[in-house]
């Protein structure tokens, strides 16, 4: 596959399109269903908590979640209030729709997969290794067209049951956008189906929604990514380290920070206009 093919980034109104598609539109109640026979059969059970909070402010939201298992998102989508998921759209890897078979079979188990997922959960290509602020872009476009966002700000499912770091795009999209930013955390989706399980097995999933939180104008994109990570470690009961308290409060320097592809996205954003975001590399 060339660049330019890898780094390709569909338009809002081309997303959309997809989703209208007969064939997307015919799989998108037999992969629900498919789902929800899963979690009945295998008698998992599932809450939600913090859903107050939507009432305190409108929409469109930004949903921002840890991310252990692929049931997260099923999770997430079927226990939101279904006026407002049914208007979200889900951030999914790239290499989801666009791994390429090495045989015909791969090839075609691969295409189905990708159908699925973007039919079943309206999910479309979120390019990790591709030009960032393309990604968000596209991202702050389909927000403006009133559509809700949920993604996954570690960039990965976490393998060893602890967070990982959030990447600053978030923080990005939260201060292009000015939505507000809804922190979730989700607790036993990798009881249910932990990493390279195929079928989900007898468990319980609680999904916690915090308070939401605003990019402020004296904030940075990675301070408000700390902030945000911070919420999301708190709602799970997770350690929250003094450095992480710290960038979150303002008291260490947007400089001191590990993560060199951090520093591209949020350098670019203090300076880009999102409208001129078209084709910025990584």
């Amino acid at each position: 596959m060339s660049k330019d093919q890898r780094y390709q980034v569909y338009t809002a109104p081309e997303i959309e399109r997809k989703f209208r598609r007969p064939l997307t539109r015919l799989m998108r109640p037999l992969v629900l269903l498919t789902t929800n026979g899963l979690r009945i059969g295998n008698r998992i059970t599932w809450e939600l908590k913090g859903a107050e909070y939507l009432e305190e402010c409108p929409g469109p939201y930004v949903f921002a979640s840890n991310h252990r298992s692929h049931v997260d998102t099923v999770s997430i989508l079927g226990l939101l209030p279904k006026s407002i998921s049914r208007r979200t759209v889900v951030a999914a890897a790239q290499d989801v729709f666009g791994r390429q078979g090495t045989t015909f079979k791969k090839r075609l188990m691969y295409g189905f997969v990708g159908l699925a997922v973007a039919a079943g959960f309206r999910a479309f290509a979120f390019d990790r290794n591709g030009p960032p602020l393309a990604s968000i872009r596209l991202s702050r476009d389909l927000i403006k067209r009133g559509w809700n966002l949920l993604l996954y700000p570690e960039g990965t499912r976490t393998r060893t049951g602890k967070m990982k770091a959030f990447k600053s795009g978030v923080g990005a999209l939260a201060r292009f956008t000015g939505s507000p930013v809804v922190p979730i955390y989700v607790a036993g989706g990798d009881d249910v189906m932990p990493a390279g399980r195929l079928l989900p097995k007898k468990s319980h999933i609680c999904v916690t929604i915090g308070k939401p939180i605003y990019f402020q104008d004296q904030s940075s994109p990675r301070r408000f990514t700390a902030r945000l990570e911070r919420a999301v470690r708190q709602l799970g009961g997770e350690e929250v380290s003094a450095r992480l308290h710290a960038r979150a409060d303002g008291q260490l320097k947007d400089g001191e920070h590990h993560d060199s592809s951090d520093h591209q996205i949020t350098d670019d954003a203090k300076t880009a206009d999102p409208n001129d975001i078209h084709h910025q590399t990584a």
